[in-house]
């Protein structure tokens, strides 16, 4: 792993980034941007650079163990009322007993303020006593117990997965920083179905400290002199990161030109993991020329046991099931390009995953779709239409445009968001042209980009270059079917 970079003094440690203001934080970042060697892609840095001098920043360290989690941050948060909203797995009565162990502590200018761990609402709140318009600079201390992923509550959603847990060979860690929720009406309950989300796009300077073996983040990962990894990345919603204790041999597939970005495959068994690497690399490649280029230079692929979840989007980072990694397999193409496609949404246009899961989910799924159709024809495309996509037969039909938590279970959320939503945009570009959808689609991005998109203003976007393709759109997603 090559050298880290130099950091500049406000973000070299959190104690000292607790002093500034939010403003200088985000300068200070704004000149990292500037200096530091492939953390971005260059035909993205004026994106970024927007994003970087308005967004939140993370600096801080952090412990990881068999047992247990340790981190001390300082988080710029731009805009705040009287409490401000963390979201973390660690939170979450899914997670199991290790819920009961979670310690966080907040200051502000060295005085302490309340914080409250809400386990059945998977929060955390910080109390600041007043509103703090121009942004205020939050001192978090957090500790907790590592999960086991056998004590994991069964049906627990995002937790209940695994993707922060201890698995033997290899520990996710999902959601296991606090991050701040951006978008009103994303911080209550997570239902079994839901993921959490709904960040904004930020900063993040983390050094992280595993005891052994090979840690991989959703950011550029660097090694520092003092043997930590630096995590750094920019118009990051959220770090995810993945350790394997005993070790393990990244696969890498370089991009084909500047704006391809790097694919890094982990697995812990040795195997080949080039093939599934290939793949990827061959759909983001794709990705990039059909809908711009994203703004990370390196992505990573890390293989975990996460079943019911057949793979999870982070920013930077996918995870993909122990069971979906066979290349040769058309399940596993389709669970590759489904979370690639998560890299355009959410993680580049965002979006709150509770109060609007009709914006992301049925977007990546009509960019699989895509994927397939330029790949493999129209009469392959058709059929994957109809066995993946196609809701007909399917029972407790409703309309997809509502809140995660309005719908009745997860079967019904799974039928609306990922098959008849996804089906209108499939029925859009065989009504009105694949070019006019794809068109459509490109404007979302470029309106939203690093920013975030509800179902208003996504189908504000669409209706600038096909007014008839949002009114479809539209229909389907307010309507039930039937």
């Amino acid at each position: 792993m090559p050298t880290s970079w130099a950091l500049p003094d406000l973000l070299a440690t959190p104690d000292v980034a607790a002093t500034a203001s939010v403003a200088e934080l985000q300068q200070a970042a704004v000149d990292l941007l500037a200096t530091a060697d492939g953390v971005v892609v260059e035909s993205q840095r004026a994106l970024v650079e927007a994003a970087t001098s308005a967004g939140p920043v993370t600096v801080g360290s952090a412990s990881v163990d068999r047992d247990r989690v340790t981190a001390s941050l300082a988080v710029a948060v731009p805009a705040a009322d009287d409490q401000v909203v963390l979201r973390i797995l660690a939170a979450s009565e899914s997670i199991g007993p290790s819920v009961d162990s979670l310690a966080i502590t907040a200051t502000v200018t060295g005085s302490d303020v309340t914080t409250t761990v809400e386990p059945e609402l998977d929060r955390v709140v910080v109390d600041l006593g007043a509103a703090a318009p121009d942004g205020v600079v939050l001192h978090l201390d957090v500790a907790y117990d590592l999960p086991a992923a056998e004590d994991l509550a069964a049906g627990g959603g995002p937790a209940g997965y695994g993707l922060l847990a201890d698995h033997g060979d290899v520990v996710t860690l999902g959601h296991w920083l606090p991050a701040v929720v951006a978008v009103p009406d994303n911080d209550g309950a997570v239902p079994q179905w839901g993921d959490l989300g709904a960040f904004a796009a930020g900063t993040w300077v983390v050094d992280v400290t595993v005891p052994e073996g090979t840690l991989r983040t959703g950011a550029v990962d660097r090694a520092t002199p003092e043997g930590t990894v630096r995590a750094l990345g920019f118009g990051l919603r959220d770090l995810a990161a993945t350790w394997f204790p005993d070790g393990a041999t990244p696969t890498t597939v370089a991009g084909d030109g500047a704006a391809a970005p790097v694919v890094v495959a982990t697995s812990d068994d040795g195997s080949d993991d080039r093939p599934v690497a290939q793949v990827s690399h061959d759909q983001l490649v794709a990705y990039a020329e059909r809908w711009g280029d994203l703004p990370w230079p390196e992505l990573d692929l890390v293989r975990a046991p996460i079943l019911p979840a057949a793979g999870m989007e982070f920013p930077g980072l996918v995870i993909e099931d122990t069971e979906y990694w066979q290349p040769t397999d058309v399940g596993t193409e389709f669970t590759l390009a489904h979370e690639w496609a998560h890299q355009y949404f959410h993680a580049l246009v965002g979006n709150g995953s509770l109060s609007d899961p009709v914006v992301d989910e049925p977007l990546a799924q009509y960019l699989t779709w895509r994927w397939f159709l330029a790949q493999d024809g129209q009469a392959f495309a058709d059929g994957l239409a109809a066995r993946s996509l196609s809701d007909e037969g399917q029972p407790d039909r409703v309309a997809p445009a509502q809140a995660a938590a309005d719908f009745p279970d997860g079967s019904t959320y799974s039928v609306a968001i990922y098959r008849t939503a996804a089906t209108a945009w499939v029925d859009a570009a065989e009504a009105h042209g694949v070019d006019v959808v794809d068109d459509a689609i490109r404007q979302v991005i470029a309106d939203h980009a690093l920013g975030v998109a509800d179902v208003e203003s996504l189908l504000a976007s669409v209706e600038q270059v096909s007014p008839a393709v949002a009114e479809d759109l539209r229909e389907a997603f307010s309507t039930a079917p039937g």
